[in-house]
């Protein structure tokens, strides 16, 4: 049995099979690392994909002997308190919308919440089963908002792991002049990121897109070498900013090793993001 201190070695010089023998060999030891922090094992299921996706992009760090193990243990212990910290945010998120709405309003790359108490600028109020009356002030639509605005709407869940579901729409007051809007001409932003796969199984390809208008599809090519193995188009659909996306491709049972996929996101005006490239490494 090769000592980890050589497949760690490999690892760092590009074998992925080194790798996937240090995930197989550690991976165990991690899960139960995680669940016992956690007590969900679906959670610490997708806790280990992510410290193992950590290590691997993390690949170039040099340890010391007999030092792989520990590392990984530190690496599942951030990722455990960034999940903690995550679940906290989400709870004040939702309790911020008992009994109501929250406006919040964009600031730079985030939202800043208008409001925390009653009776306060932007306060949203129930109005039925399904809606949200707001009172929001003209000074927080922009410099000109008669001819109107962009709202995102996004509803939380009772459960940490459900996904707010999103959606966007224009508000346009009656009687406004709106003007008719030009071509969409900005290109989506789009990142691709690292991705851990398992033959004969399919495998989470992850990116992240940011569009103006709200609206794209993907489409992402799987590669071995400069060999495609696989083309995959996504149907046009909202593009939600506040996590990442992700496409799955049932891997091949007889393939192993380092593949990468690119991704290209495409918007409803035809307008596509530059190449985003990320590896694809295949236990």
């Amino acid at each position: 049995m090769e000592h980890d201190d050589l497949l760690w070695w490999s690892a760092r010089n590009g074998d992925a099979e080194a790798f996937a023998t240090l995930f197989e060999r550690h991976a165990k030891a991690i899960y139960n690392y995680c669940f016992r922090r956690i007590g969900d094992w679906s959670a610490a299921e997708d806790l280990l994909s992510v410290v193992f996706l950590e290590a691997w992009r993390r690949r170039d760090k040099e340890l010391p002997p007999g030092k792989v193990l520990p590392w990984l243990y530190g690496i599942a212990t951030n990722v455990v308190r960034n999940r903690r910290r995550s679940e906290r945010r989400y709870r004040m998120a939702l309790a911020d919308t008992e009994g109501g709405g929250v406006l919040y309003k964009a600031h730079g790359w985030d939202f800043r919440a208008q409001v925390h108490k009653f009776g306060q600028e932007g306060l949203g109020l129930m109005t039925g089963a399904d809606k949200v009356g707001f009172v929001i002030p003209r000074s927080l639509l922009g410099p000109d908002p008669e001819p109107g605005f962009n709202i995102v709407a996004t509803s939380l869940g009772s459960h940490s792991d459900t996904a707010p579901d999103i959606g966007t729409f224009d508000v346009e007051p009656g009687g406004s002049t709106h003007p008719p809007l030009g071509p969409d001409r900005r290109p989506p932003k789009l990142l691709a990121f690292d991705s851990l796969g398992t033959r004969g199984k399919d495998a989470k390809l992850e990116y992240w897109v940011l569009e103006g208008r709200g609206r794209t599809r993907q489409v992402i090519r799987i590669f071995r070498g400069h060999r495609l193995l696989k083309t995959i188009w996504t149907p046009l659909a909202d593009a939600n900013p506040f996590g990442t996306a992700e496409t799955t491709w049932h891997v091949p049972p007889k393939l192993r090793g380092r593949l990468r996929f690119t991704v290209r996101s495409i918007d409803a005006a035809g307008n596509k993001s530059a190449l985003g490239q990320a590896a694809l490494v295949v236990r």
